[in-house]
């Protein structure tokens, strides 16, 4: 991560806070028509309203504006990273113990399980369908997103009414 977006990810993260929230990654490039594009990405327990979005991405526009951290037009937009979210820093992993995932490692093996662990800068998975677990290096892993998991969006559903 660049210091640019390393200092837009630090006001991001006070943001997020005051609502609740945190930061689940931070995107800056520039979009499809050459525009720049500031992409938020925030997460928490129990989900992420519109409500949310609406009062993190007011608070961030706010702060950036002051602390003139982007010297040119930008489109803010803050969101949920979704169901199927990416995978992209070690935290991710230690947070998403016990959830499906999809890896795919730098000699283009693809790997689907359920996390069971991240031991040692490794990730250990519980194949889908059963079979022996397999590890691999994170620093191995390539792209990685969360699986929709049926069996435990509906017990966190159960749990949370």
């Amino acid at each position: 991560m660049n210091e640019e977006v390393q200092a837009i990810r630090q006001v991001a993260d006070g943001a997020a806070a005051v609502h609740g929230c945190e930061v689940w990654d931070v995107q800056y490039a520039r979009g499809g028509k050459g525009a720049w594009v500031l992409r938020v990405f925030i997460d928490r327990p129990g989900g992420v309203t519109l409500d949310h979005c609406e009062a993190v991405s007011k608070d961030l526009s706010a702060r950036l504006d002051v602390d003139d951290l982007i010297p040119h037009r930008y489109v803010l937009e803050v969101s949920s990273p979704g169901l199927t979210r990416a995978l992209t820093e070690e935290a991710h992993w230690r947070k998403s113990v016990g959830a499906l995932c999809r890896a795919v490692t730098a000699d283009g093996a693809a790997h689907e399980g359920r996390i069971v662990a991240l031991e040692g800068g490794a990730v250990r998975l519980a194949p889908r369908g059963g079979g022996p677990e397999t590890t691999f290096p994170l620093a191995e892993v390539k792209r990685a997103n969360l699986m929709f998991d049926e069996e435990r969006n509906l017990t966190e559903t159960r749990t949370r009414q």
